[in-house]
């Protein structure tokens, strides 16, 4: 980070370097090279961007093609090219360094400042996006249809439906898959899932259509539902249907479903749910410990 070698020292003396090369050019009336003018802003934004404390990393990126037969292999090789050349991706072939990049490509092999022919100098930001031949799959293959997937909605001016309609990442959700039993270093039969997001993103309804989706399996769900959002509006749906007469099916599955409300005004629920009602011994002990330790410093 710091001293003559340091990445921003590196890049400030790159910045100077391009300025007085197209000082020389303008001088002598010439003109530009749209190359130099480049590197001269892209070393002026590494420099801003380090002085700003973003980390700045160097990396080795190789792309391996490889074949049996020598004729298939370049033209695989040119097929390669010809593709990342359409992305304005600029590939070189390093037909004499092939050994070199071999070993360097080993794990714990180090990569040191002077083989800069091949380092490429970036942010954390920069080097995600070139991790290329990486998906965008969320969710199983197989399981209930939760929805859709489209990373680049924006570029449909706002219609972020239309996007999503004509997107083919299709997200499907399975709890079954807790189950699953050759899961390496798999320690329990429950499944975990954690739903995270910014305000008014769609959580709860996920959440909700998670539990609309496994409660017609055959299995046992426990709901927790602190507000009665859910009760509400199943409650509200039953009564709607029920008088019009309409999805006698829908209005069936909803009475099944077995709503429990535990009062906390009413005396007789105090300490239903506290853990210590069922916790005996030794752990009930312990999550008193934690408890009071919250709120009390037992060391004092």
């Amino acid at each position: 980070k710091n001293g003559f070698n340091s990445m921003q020292q590196r890049a400030n003396r790159a910045k100077q370097k391009h300025k007085k090369t197209n000082e020389d050019i303008a001088m002598r009336n010439g003109i530009v090279r749209d190359e130099i003018g480049q590197a001269e802003a892209l070393s002026e934004d590494l420099v801003k961007k380090s002085n700003r404390g973003e980390t700045i990393i160097s990396y080795l990126q190789s792309l391996f093609v490889y074949d049996d037969d020598y004729d298939r292999l370049q033209e695989k090789i040119k097929i390669v090219m010809r593709n990342f050349k359409k992305v304005n991706i600029e590939l070189a072939r390093a037909k004499d360094d092939q050994i070199y990049l071999f070993y360097k490509h080993r794990l714990t092999e180090p990569l040191f400042e002077n083989e800069r022919r091949y380092l490429q100098t970036t942010t954390i930001a920069g080097f995600a996006e070139s991790l290329f031949f990486t998906g965008q799959k969320v969710g199983s293959d197989v399981g209930l249809y939760m929805g859709r997937v489209d990373s680049r909605y924006d570029r449909w001016s706002g219609g972020y439906k239309e996007a999503l309609q004509n997107s083919r990442n299709l997200v499907y959700y399975n709890l079954l898959q807790a189950n699953k039993l050759d899961v390496e270093g798999k320690i329990s039969f429950d499944g975990l899932v954690k739903v995270t997001g910014q305000m008014g993103m769609g959580k709860s309804f996920f959440v909700k259509q998670t539990f609309v989706m496994n409660s017609i399996l055959k299995t046992k769900l426990l709901y927790f539902d602190p507000k009665a959002e859910v009760r509400k509006q199943f409650m509200k749906v039953l009564h709607e249907y029920e008088s019009q007469g309409i999805y006698p099916e829908i209005c069936d599955y909803i009475k099944q479903i077995n709503f429990v409300t535990v009062d906390a005004r009413n005396s007789e629920n105090h300490g239903v749910l506290d853990p210590l009602v069922f916790l005996t011994g030794q752990e009930a002990k312990n999550l008193i410990i934690s408890m009071i330790g919250e709120f009390y410093d037992l060391k004092q």
